[in-house]
C-alpha cells in the first residue's frame, strides 16, 4: 500500500509490485486498488488478457460528461478506474485503447469506458461514454452512438458528431424507455426503434 505507515495498510488497498526487464536493468511497476482488483479478476482472466504493468497509475483527464478518474497502461491495453460520479473499474484491449487514445482518450469525445469488451454478434465491442467502440472479424476498429440515459428521467439521448473538425455534434432526444430496446427492434408499424 501507499501511506507513511510502513506496518498497517487499509484492506482495500491490496496490491503488487510488477518487475519488468529492459537494457537499462528494468523498472517496476506497482498495481494497486481497485486496478488491481480489476487486474486479478476472473482467476487472472484480465491479467492474461492485457499482460504486465507499463507504467504506474495515472489520474485521467476529465471526460465532456465530467466524469474522473484514473488509468494505467499495460503491455496489451489499460484499466481505467472511475472515482466521480461513480466508482467503475473496466479493462480495455490495446486495439480499442489505441483507437480511443488516437481520439483523445478521457478528454475526447469518447470519455471513459462504461463496459469491459464483450461479444456481441460476433464482434468484440466496448461501451465508453460517448460511443461504442467495435472490433469487426476483418480486425477493422470503428465506432457507432450509444444511447444515453438521464439518470432520474425517461429521456434517452443520443449524441452524433456532426463535423469533427469544427467539434460539432447533435443531440437528439427520445422519450421511449430504451432499457429492453435492442438495435434493429421495430414498433408494431414496423419502423425501427432503435438503429
Amino acid at each position: 500500500c501507499e501511506n507513511d505507515n510502513f506496518v498497517y495498510c487499509p484492506d482495500n488497498d491490496e496490491g503488487a509490485m510488477y518487475y519488468s526487464p529492459n537494457n537499462d536493468g528494468g523498472d517496476v511497476y506497482r498495481v494497486r486498488g481497485d486496478i488491481f482488483s480489476k487486474l486479478s479478476q476472473s482467476n487472472n482472466k484480465v491479467a492474461q488478457t492485457i499482460g504486465w504493468p507499463t507504467g504506474h497509475e495515472k489520474y485521467a483527464a476529465q471526460s465532456g460528461f465530467w466524469t474522473e478518474g484514473r488509468f494505467q497502461f499495460f503491455a496489451d491495453g489499460q484499466i481505467y478506474h472511475t472515482t466521480n460520479p461513480s466508482t467503475k473499474t473496466y479493462f480495455v484491449p490495446k486495439f480499442i485503447a489505441d483507437y480511443h487514445n488516437n481520439h483523445g482518450g478521457t478528454f475526447g469525445k469518447f470519455g471513459f469506458p462504461q463496459s469491459d469488451p464483450y461479444d456481441h454478434d460476433g464482434e468484440l465491442t466496448q461501451d465508453f461514454e460517448g460511443t461504442r467502440i467495435i472490433k469487426n472479424g476483418l480486425g477493422n476498429v470503428t465506432h457507432s452512438p450509444v444511447w444515453h440515459k438521464k439518470v432520474g428521467d425517461n429521456l434517452n439521448f443520443l449524441i452524433i458528431e456532426l463535423d469533427k473538425n469544427l467539434g460539432r455534434r447533435a443531440c437528439f432526444k427520445s422519450y421511449l424507455d430504451l432499457k429492453n430496446v435492442k438495435f434493429g427492434d421495430k414498433d408494431a408499424h414496423g419502423n425501427l426503434i432503435k438503429q
